[in-house]
């Protein structure tokens, strides 16, 4: 049960990310000013080690890896009889756990250090880092399911073998 309602958030998670994106692209400012993270980098931009072209191509690198790491554990999650499928999910939960942890981190610091707090930048801020760890937690729930039955798989493979040699 629990493996199906993640699926189905993944699922959701994805249509969402894609439709947000579409929005952003196609109607123009001010218009869903929030979650337009190039404004924020910009504003962010005297705050951060680099230039802020720099910052947007990394932004876009991690959006493109986790919409993959979306599409391959909501489809190792629909077919979750799939041993190799698990093992896929499990992998691209632990790394994105990472990718995402930093991205908490990143926008941790921009709520607490960069911007004052009632500004645009301090609410995009705020409403980035409460999506950042809304994924940070689904990825740690993801992987959490996986190694839990992956877990159980092993234990009976485990079990079947002693039972064959025994």
């Amino acid at each position: 049960m629990s493996v199906q309602i993640l699926a189905w958030v993944y699922l959701l998670v994805f249509v969402a990310v894609v439709f947000v994106i579409f929005l952003v692209h196609t109607i123009p400012s001010p218009f869903l000013d929030i979650v337009r993270l190039p404004t924020f980098l910009r504003l962010a931009n005297p705050f951060l080690a680099d230039s802020w072209p720099t910052s947007l191509h990394i932004y876009q690198a991690i959006l493109v890896f986790y919409l993959f790491v979306t599409l391959v554990d909501s489809a190792s999650l629909f077919v979750f009889s799939s041993n190799f499928l698990r093992e896929v999910s499990a992998i691209s939960s632990y790394v994105s756990f990472f990718v995402i942890g930093a991205v908490v981190v990143f926008f941790l610091y921009s709520l607490l250090f960069i911007g004052p707090a009632g500004t645009t930048f301090s609410q995009q801020a705020a409403f980035f880092l409460g999506v950042s760890f809304f994924l940070f937690a689904l990825d740690l729930l993801t992987f959490v399911v996986d190694e839990e039955q992956l877990g159980k798989l092993r234990l009976r493979l485990r079990r079947l073998t002693l039972k064959k040699n025994g």
